[in-house]
């Protein structure tokens, strides 16, 4: 499910408020939750997040369908290969497969508009990380704070996920 924030500067109306139109000022964003930001102009700015840091490891949902979660519990790049997505178990982690369309998938965004799509390969002689051109992958970086999907095929259900 996602949630469409925008930021109102009508007069009189100034602040945050969700698609219906409804105050959202208060709206938390919890550290398991994946954040996207879309900007109408081409200004730079920065995202901060605020609040106590957390020192027990943060467990996100992720169910069939898209999932958009993050790098955020962590002050440093991650590889795909240590993100904790693939466990060897489909019931507690990522599902493999030997090529993108029979295995889940990890989306990213990048900056410039494109996305590149990563997958975790069980096929003999090819385990790992690999793009969708079937390149290794596992030494990708995804940067702090970065949002992704985890694209959960079906009829896959529901694991969760321990951020590292």
């Amino acid at each position: 499910e996602s949630l469409t924030i925008f930021y109102s500067n009508v007069p009189g109306f100034n602040g945050w408020y969700l698609a219906d139109y409804s105050p959202a000022s208060n709206q938390v964003v919890y550290p398991e939750q994946g954040l996207m930001v879309r900007t109408k102009t081409a200004k730079t700015f920065s995202l901060f997040a605020n609040g106590v840091r957390r020192t027990k490891a943060s467990v996100a949902p992720v169910f069939a369908g898209f999932n958009l979660v993050g790098n955020l519990t962590s002050s440093q790049p991650r590889k795909l290969s240590d993100l904790n997505l693939y466990t060897g178990n489909a019931a507690t982690g990522l599902s493999a497969g030997s090529n993108p369309d029979a295995a889940d998938a990890l989306i990213l965004l990048n900056p410039d508009t494109t996305t590149s799509t990563y997958f975790y390969s069980n096929y003999p002689g090819f385990e790992g990380w690999f793009d969708t051109s079937f390149r290794p992958a596992g030494n990708i970086s995804i940067a702090p704070g970065m949002a992704f999907f985890i694209q959960r095929k079906q009829p896959r259900g529901l694991f969760y996920w321990t951020m590292p």
